[in-house]
């Protein structure tokens, strides 16, 4: 629907001015994501429409679902995805219902807008994700740095008790050995055990500190496992819980301190068994590869939560009662494993409990004291660019039904900053979409092309959402495409308004292929445009010419032109079958040409005799059949009427490698329309099958009838019987289109 005024046109720029200004004022006072601030931008959206007051807003987000108001069962709409961080997060969409209004209702500049306004939505979102993706790093930098420097003064403290310790626990025990007070020798025995206790909480700071000294060895691990178990066989029992040992194989060998693995694995364990609920099973699962051997702890406990996931393997942190422990067991078992140039990780087990997973390397090199290190890997910097939205382009044809080829393309300008591997795509929509991969070999701008693969659905304007191995900048691109036939070029030939070139813009014949509603990029047939040139009486040669010098692709041949000289039926036989255009043929005279030229193109065997109108009526009865032309987009005809203009059409028998459309009423061995069953070409014996305007009431000629816009239309007709001869034109236009658009070639030159 255009824009009646300037006025209107400008009105409506003012409110999406207003709409981008609002929308940045919200998003500007927001701190964080939240409901109140999408609401308050579908507000703003809802607002800019044209039609505001009957539609809908909606707005889906990850954890959030939106909506203006209630969302109706049936709607026309326009949509626009919103992408953060390269993915699809989610869409907007603006509502009409469908009983009121169509898609043309909708404007290309209210698409526009509502891509830009996707893309301040993704921004809005990825700003907030990001800042709390920095507050989770800073969070993670913090703990190393807390971890390390708690390291250094855990092997300082170490160092700095054992001297005393050892002092104490010498003299003490030659104080026993002296000692024959049985008072005293029981106070000293108590001084010796709290040493050793002592002694034992700074050998596992040390182990945490990496300060221990190691015997590397190879041996099998089996037997490690083994005296662990047994060593714990108590513990188990006491809550009544098994274990489930599983070895992927028994000789597994690696280079490790026996003495240091017994010791994970009784923290291990001992953690384990107290998680676990009693009669319960802990499983062992000792698996290994080339590089690696690897020991899983599963147990079906309480688990650990998230909260404090980070903190279990920091020293004198625990979750158990006091006196149950002083919080050093996996901190130890994090130093022993990280001195095998291993690693530990957690993770949940399913549906309970938790699964602490080492990797340890099968060979090393044994040393007589390990030292601490913090190993970091660094990655080769990978493929860094940015896109150009703006600059995006597409090339090649777009429309329904056709299928994509190697022509169909996306060029996306990039500006490469790390060379690489890359990749973009697009999501699918209407039944195509767009890829491209290959590796950058140098930096600075250049051009990605994308190419189109599917079936286009339907015609319209639909977005597309462009995703990229690397960052896109701070937007997100957004690409719209037009799914439209090509332009089509229709060659008249006839007189008056029997066929569309002299026929007047208010004639059936020409108004309804001038009507942008019927066929246009936004129509009921999505078609860049239909040019309409008239032959007139041209023949032979001149009619050669016509078609050549302007590339016809459909001729529609009215009342009163004749095709009865060889030369012409040659040119429209040679036009149908090889150019493969499409030939609409609506005659009543020249029965000698007409026999020649269906002959010709359907290969029967027709005499001039057997194109006749004896016996022809004002109704002609439609098949009731599944066919393109009988239920096409302009309506579903099957088994109804169409009129014939003063009574005086001609017919066929039936021949071979046709379609019947229609008879004459009372004879169905009589037909009066049909089409080729594979060729582009139809047959209708009334020469004023489109004769007909919006305001005629006769019911025996001008059965076409339309609306004063030019929209097809039924009429009541002889014997009180509805006749659709618009709708029937119509809808042979729309198939003639699609035939065109698959078949045509237009570098076809009639010789």
């Amino acid at each position: 629907m255009n824009l009646q005024s300037t006025e209107e046109e400008l009105r409506e720029k003012i409110k999406e001015l207003s709409c981008l200004y609002e929308i940045s004022k919200t998003i500007s006072k927001s701190s964080s994501i939240n409901i109140q601030t999408l609401y308050d931008i579908i507000v703003s959206v809802k607002n800019a429409w044209r039609y505001c007051a009957d539609c809908v807003v909606e707005l889906h987000i990850k954890d959030y679902h939106l909506s203006t108001s209630e969302e109706m069962d049936k709607t026309v709409f326009q949509s626009s995805t919103i992408i953060v961080n390269q993915t699809n997060y989610g869409h907007i969409k603006v509502h009409y219902p469908a009983t009121k209004y169509n898609l043309s209702d909708f404007s290309s500049d209210e698409q526009q807008l509502l891509d830009t306004i996707a893309i301040e939505i993704g921004n809005y979102v990825d700003k907030y994700q990001i800042l709390e993706r920095k507050a989770a790093l800073r969070r993670t930098i913090e703990r190393i740095e807390r971890l390390s420097l708690l390291g250094e003064m855990t092997a300082g403290i170490a160092h700095e008790l054992n001297t005393p310790l050892g002092n104490i626990l010498g003299f003490a025990e030659l104080i026993k050995e002296e000692n024959s007070n049985s008072e005293i020798d029981a106070d000293i025995s108590i001084v010796i055990n709290s040493v050793i206790y002592a002694r034992e909480i700074v050998k596992k700071l040390m182990y945490f500190s990496c300060e221990m000294p190691q015997k590397l060895e190879l041996q099998k691990l089996k037997p490690i496992i083994i005296f662990a178990l047994s060593f714990l066989k108590s513990n188990f029992q006491k809550k009544s819980i098994r274990h489930e040992l599983v070895f992927k194989d028994e000789n597994i060998i690696a280079k490790i301190d026996s003495v240091q693995i017994t010791q994970v694995l009784f923290n291990l364990l001992i953690n384990a068994i107290y998680a676990s609920p009693e009669k319960s099973t802990i499983k062992i699962i000792v698996d290994n590869d080339e590089s690696n051997l690897y020991l899983k702890i599963e147990d079906s406990g309480t688990g650990i939560p998230d909260s404090i996931k980070q903190k279990i393997f920091e020293p004198f942190f625990s979750t158990k009662p006091v006196n149950y422990g002083c919080g050093l067991g996996l901190s130890v078992v994090h130093g022993i494993v990280k001195n095998h140039n291993g690693e530990i990780t957690l993770q949940d087990n399913f549906p309970n409990g938790s699964i602490f997973t080492i990797r340890i390397p099968v060979t090393g090199a044994p040393g007589a004291a390990a030292t601490c290190s913090l190993n970091i890997t660094i990655a080769a910097q990978p493929v860094s660019y940015t896109t150009n939205c703006a600059g995006i382009t597409t090339s090649g044809t777009y429309a329904p039904g056709t299928a994509m080829t190697a022509s169909n393309t996306m060029t996306i300008p990039v500006n490469v900053t790390y060379v690489g591997a890359y990749n973009i795509s697009t999501n699918s929509v209407n039944g195509i979409s767009f890829s491209g991969n290959g590796t950058f070999a140098s930096t600075g701008s250049q051009n990605v092309i994308l190419t189109a693969t599917g079936t286009p659905t339907s015609g319209g304007t639909f977005s597309y959402a462009i995703t990229a191995n690397s960052t896109n900048g701070s937007t997100a691109c957004n690409k719209s495409i037009v799914f439209a036939f090509r332009t089509m070029k229709l060659l008249g030939l006839g007189e008056n308004l029997y066929q569309p070139a002299t026929a007047s813009t208010s004639q059936a014949g020409r108004a309804i292929l001038a009507s942008a509603a019927n066929f246009g990029p936004t129509g009921t047939v999505q078609v860049q445009g239909i040019t309409i040139i008239n032959g007139a009486y041209n023949t032979g040669t001149s009619l050669k010419n016509l078609i050549n010098s302007n590339n016809i692709d459909i001729i529609y041949i009215g009342y009163n032109y004749n095709t009865n000289d060889a030369t012409t039926l040659t040119i429209l036989s040679d036009f149908v079958k090889n150019k493969k255009g499409v030939l609409i043929q609506a005659q009543e005279n020249g029965n000698t040409g007409l026999a020649t030229l269906i002959n010709s193109i359907c290969g029967s065997a027709l005499t001039a005799s057997d194109i006749n109108s004896s016996g022809a009526t004002y109704i002609n009865p439609l098949a009731n059949i599944a066919d393109p032309i009988l239920n096409g987009p302009f309506g579903n005809i099957q088994g109804l009427s169409i009129g014939g203009d003063n009574n005086n059409s001609y017919y066929v028998p039936t021949i071979s490698n046709i379609v019947s459309l229609a008879t004459i009423s009372g004879n169905t061995s009589r037909i009066s329309t049909f089409r080729h069953n594979t060729l582009g070409y139809l047959f209708c014996g009334d020469g004023g099958m489109v004769a007909g305007n919006s305001t005629d009431t006769s019911t025996t000629i001008y059965p076409a009838k339309i609306s004063a816009t030019g929209l097809p239309l039924s009429k009541a007709y002889t014997s009180s019987t509805t006749v659709y001869n618009s709708i029937f034109y119509a809808n042979t236009i729309a198939w003639a289109i699609q035939y065109v658009q698959n078949n045509t070639d237009s570098s076809y030159v009639i010789p």
